[in-house]
């Protein structure tokens, strides 16, 4: 007779086999570790073998990108993503459209975070995967952050700092130069 627990205890086995074969195949068990005793049953039954165990493992789930923080919109920036159970390791993807057609591995290591320099001006997409021994999760939802430098000359940032507007051409053309998709905090910044 063959038993089965999900603990080293046998606090609740079931029988798996019962029969005069030396053997059993098994399938579809559930990810985890499963414990097994075998003895021999008759006449005199025998004493319980000692244990054997197996762990079973399975892959991993999607995990979930966090929102990319960026409020200075400068090419430096932390992306994040949950932890997944079972996973050894994750791949982080990057792309510069919501398609990934053309994507770049930015990074590969067990921490659930990754670190992004070095980006210029546009907007990146992200997306991450989970990998453990058997294999990869899908991908997990995609999540972007946009990137924006600005330069303002020294003598025009009085003039976006105050928002003026009309007093001469040149606050109207630093204005729409600074402020086009771009922070205009950047541009009042104190030098």
């Amino acid at each position: 007779m063959l038993e089965e627990d999900d603990n080293n205890t046998f606090t609740s086995p079931a029988v798996v086999h019962s029969g005069a074969a030396t053997s059993k195949a098994m399938s579809g068990q559930p990810a985890g570790t499963w414990y097994y005793r075998v003895k021999a049953v008759g006449v005199c039954d025998s004493a319980w073998s000692a244990l054997q165990s197996v762990v079973v493992a399975t892959l991993p789930t999607a995990p979930t990108l966090d929102v990319i923080s960026n409020p200075d919109f400068d090419g430096s920036f932390a992306v994040s993503w949950s932890a997944v159970a079972g996973a050894t390791s994750y791949v982080l993807e990057e792309d510069n459209n919501a398609g990934f057609t053309s994507p770049t591995q930015v990074y590969s290591g067990a921490p659930a975070s990754a670190n992004v320099t070095g980006r210029p001006d546009g907007t990146y997409y992200y997306r991450v995967k989970a990998v453990n021994c058997l294999g990869a999760s899908p991908w997990s939802n995609v999540q972007s952050v946009a990137v924006a430098f600005t330069f303002c000359p020294r003598d025009l940032r009085g003039y976006v700092y105050q928002g003026t507007f009309g007093v001469s051409a040149a606050p109207a053309v630093a204005l729409a130069y600074c402020s086009t998709a771009r922070p205009l905090r950047d541009c009042s910044a104190p030098i």
